[in-house]
């Protein structure tokens, strides 16, 4: 499946939910299939990625993930651990766990903006 449609995932002011679902119709109305969740300001995402979301942002996730396959339209949570990584293999499970339950089906993991960005060695760890 050939993936087209929209990732937020840029540093600024996070979206609210209005905002993604106004985004999603777009989605649709462009015949597009995928939105990609993983915006560098959601601290759980990112720089606290090994924190559980707290409830009222797993409602929204929850809700957003179920009005996307609504419209047929993919939804990819992503995780964003390579900053604060050092082999924590454990945390990371339980973030996915964490999105299954929320009836997330696909995850991303991500390994982007990473500081020391030139150092392939410390990438390598």
């Amino acid at each position: 499946m050939k993936l087209n449609g929209y990732i937020e995932g840029y540093f600024g002011k996070l979206l609210s939910w209005n905002e993604r679902e106004e985004i999603l119709q777009q989605i649709v109305d462009q015949k597009l299939n995928t939105y990609f969740y993983c915006p560098k300001e959601d601290p759980y995402h990112r720089l606290n990625w090994k924190e559980p979301y707290p409830e009222s942002i797993k409602k929204g996730l929850g809700q957003f993930s179920k009005s996307c396959r609504a419209n047929e339209v993919k939804f990819l949570f992503g995780i964003s651990p390579g900053i604060y990584f050092k082999n924590s293999y454990d945390e990371l499970f339980r973030k996915i766990s964490e999105s299954r339950q929320l009836e997330i089906l696909d995850v991303v993991i991500l390994f982007d903006d990473l500081f020391e960005e030139q150092n392939g060695e410390k990438h390598a760890e």
